[in-house]
């Protein structure tokens, strides 16, 4: 009489294997989206000390969307602001380039990111428009928690040349299909600061980059116990860095006209749902 042979499954293994990806795709993508789609539905943010909501609203969020400018400029670039994200963002976007996207992709920074994350975007990303916020130390420790942000960012920001290279620009539209704009903000008080930026940027880059010097710092209430920060910047310090600019030779520049200090340049954090 022969005896059954008892046979060994191993394909529950495989399920044990890829268990754990399931797990944190459910706990770190599909929770938070879930929870993103169903925010999108309510009103929810926070005025001063104030909270508002979370109140239901159906669509209100969507039909404002459809409403705004956004889906207007999005027909020329498709802006990213998506540090956390990159991973997620690579994967979608060569899927999207392969099924015919053309768009130029524009990503949206504030430089304090590493260059190894950078690399994952390359050839994925037409456009960089990095901020480059501070020189000294001493202010981007009091007013970012980043002692280190000058060398951080200057490092991002030489990854995103390798990658883009000089600017292209379309001879019919005028727009920018390809390069990098590095944005720097002017503040209240701190125009050696921005000269030395300035200084670094052309002495590195010369005119293979666009540089955007801007005014519009706006002061908030939450500075209001901090004087330095509590105005704007005036004419004439805007003024002087702007000569400054062009006493040193910046050509491919941007500047801001007239009084550009409004609270209608700050999006609504007001956690609306989209």
């Amino acid at each position: 009489m022969k005896k059954n042979k008892k046979s060994i499954n191993y394909g529950k293994w495989g399920y044990l294997f890829i268990l754990p990806f399931f797990i944190i795709y459910l706990i770190f993508s599909l929770i938070p989206l879930v929870d993103t789609v169903r925010y999108s539905f309510f009103e929810y943010f926070r005025s001063g000390i104030k909270q508002i909501g979370p109140n239901f609203i159906g669509l209100a969020n969507y039909v404002s969307l459809l409403h705004s400018d956004m889906l207007k400029y999005g027909l020329n670039t498709l802006i990213l602001w998506v540090i956390g994200f990159v991973p997620q963002i690579v994967i979608a976007l060569e899927q999207a380039k392969q099924q015919g996207l053309h768009l130029p992709i524009v990503y949206n920074t504030g430089s304090y990111e590493s260059p190894e994350a950078l690399r994952h975007l390359e050839g994925l990303v037409d456009i960089y428009l990095p901020d480059l916020k501070y020189f000294s130390p001493d202010l981007s420790t009091a007013y970012s928690h980043a002692p280190d942000y000058f060398e951080t960012a200057c490092a991002a920001i030489s990854e995103m040349y390798r990658q883009v290279g000089d600017p292209v620009i379309d001879e019919d539209t005028g727009l920018m299909q390809h390069g990098l704009i590095v944005r720097h903000l002017l503040l209240p008080g701190q125009t050696k600061d921005s000269k030395k930026i300035l200084r670094y940027l052309h002495e590195t880059y010369g005119d293979h980059i666009y540089i955007s010097i801007m005014n519009q710092y706006t002061p908030l209430p939450q500075v209001a116990d901090i004087e330095v920060l509590n105005r704007t910047v005036t004419p004439e310090e805007y003024d002087r860095v702007l000569r400054f600019a062009e006493r040193i030779g910046i050509e491919r520049g941007f500047r801001q006209e007239g009084t550009a200090a409004s609270e209608s340049f700050i999006p609504e954090f007001d956690e609306r749902g989209l």
